[in-house]
C-alpha cells in the first residue's frame, strides 16, 4: 500500500491555510505542516521531509525575501494557489476543491489509501453499547423505519466498523456509507463492514 502523498502548506492567512490543509486531507494526502512564512521550520525544507510544497501568499510582495530563499532551498516541489479558497458550503466549493485536486494529482499522483482494509480490527474495538428501553419492543420488527446518512473520508473506514460493531442488534434504522474510497475496493469494504456486526452490507447500485 502506498503511502498518501505528504504535503506541506504555507499560508499567510490562518484561515486560507485552514481550508487548504482541510480539502488536501480530505482528498487522501498526508498534510504533514500547515504553517505562516514567518514559523517555517528549516528542517521541512530537507530532501524527504515532503512530497510537495501547497503555497498561497495573499501579498506576495510582502514575502518577497522569503520566497526566493524557499525557491532555493525546498526540496519538493511548489505548488502555488491563485485565489481565496471558498467555504465548504459554497456553491463553487467542488469546482475548486477538483481543480485543486488535479493539480495535486499531476504533481506527486493520485493519493495512496490510507485504510488497507485488510488490517482493519478482525474484532470489535469495543463492547457493544445496552440496547435503548424504546427499541426493545420492536426487537422482532426488522423494517428499516428511519435511514441514516454515515459520512467517511479515506481514513473512516475503521472507524465506521467501530460504531457499527457498538450499535445494538435490533434498531430500526438503514444506513447508508458516503465513503470516500477508490471503486474497487467497495466489495472488500463491505466484508470488512459485515464481520462481527449484525448488519447486512451491500453495495449499492441505482434503483
Amino acid at each position: 500500500m502506498a503511502a498518501p502523498g505528504r504535503v506541506g502548506v504555507i499560508a499567510d492567512d490562518t484561515l486560507q491555510g485552514h481550508l487548504l490543509a482541510g480539502a488536501i486531507k480530505g482528498q487522501g494526502y498526508q498534510v504533514v505542516v500547515n504553517t505562516d512564512p514567518e514559523h517555517l521550520e528549516d528542517r521541512w525544507l530537507a530532501a524527504d521531509a515532503l512530497d510537495l510544497w501547497v503555497v498561497d501568499l495573499s501579498r506576495e510582495d510582502r514575502w518577497q525575501r522569503f520566497l526566493d530563499g524557499l525557491l532555493e532551498n525546498a526540496a519538493a516541489p511548489l505548488l502555488f494557489c491563485d485565489g481565496q479558497a471558498p467555504a465548504r458550503t459554497a456553491d463553487h466549493y467542488p469546482r475548486w476543491e477538483r481543480r485543486l485536486m488535479t493539480k495535486l494529482v499531476g504533481y506527486i499522483g493520485a493519493p495512496g489509501l490510507e485504510e488497507n482494509l485488510a488490517t482493519v480490527p478482525q474484532t470489535p474495538l469495543a463492547a457493544p453499547i445496552p440496547e435503548p428501553r424504546e427499541f426493545r419492543a420492536l426487537a422482532g420488527d426488522t423494517t428499516a423505519q428511519r435511514v441514516w446518512v454515515l459520512g467517511a473520508s479515506l481514513g473512516g473506514p475503521a472507524a465506521v466498523k467501530q460504531f457499527l460493531d457498538c450499535l445494538p442488534e435490533h434498531l430500526p434504522v438503514a444506513f447508508v456509507l458516503a465513503q470516500h474510497i477508490d471503486g474497487g475496493f467497495l466489495d472488500t469494504l463491505c466484508q470488512v463492514l459485515r464481520r462481527d456486526s449484525p448488519f447486512h452490507c451491500q453495495v449499492a447500485g441505482d434503483g
